[in-house]
């Protein structure tokens, strides 16, 4: 328990609003954790595309806005910004002379690296401000989100 919030539930008896709280409280840390990268001068969805490339990288196009979840020509926009930022470079497929690969300059995973950094900071100071109770509750449950997370991935490839 949190303060007043009751964080897990044995199984079968999750309330009404239970998903929903969860993708509400995911998105706001996330949104919060964005910071770290407002000084890299990315957009969150260039954020995104960068940490794409660099994590699965060299990658076609259309794996990318796959994965992304992204329409093409928006995603052909942002490689385009990132290329002038200097952070991915294009290069032909060597399987397909049609088709281009993208991937991460080495700029591009130094700016990766450190918005990762900078994210993590913010995490750890938040973490550094709960109990040390809300600190084990969170530590307990990461294993749970992170079966959460493989299964919506396995669902949702």
């Amino acid at each position: 328990m949190l303060g007043d919030v009751t964080l897990f539930r044995p199984e079968g008896t999750e309330g009404p609003g239970t998903a929903e709280r969860l993708r509400a409280v995911v998105a706001r840390l996330f949104r919060h954790s964005d910071r770290a990268w407002a000084g890299a001068s990315l957009t969150p969805a260039g954020a995104s595309v960068l940490a794409g490339v660099v994590r699965q990288g060299p990658l076609r196009l259309s794996l990318l806005a796959s994965t992304e979840s992204m329409n093409p020509t928006m995603l052909s926009r942002l490689v385009h910004d990132l290329e002038k930022a200097g952070l991915v470079m294009r290069q032909v497929d060597p399987s397909d002379h049609r088709a281009s690969l993208v991937e991460a300059t080495a700029a591009g995973q130094r700016v990766h690296t450190e918005i990762r950094r900078q994210r993590g900071h913010l995490l750890s100071l938040g973490l550094a401000r709960l109990s040390p109770a809300e600190r084990a509750a969170i530590l307990e449950g990461l294993p749970a989100l992170e079966a959460l997370a493989y299964q919506l991935k396995a669902q949702n490839p």
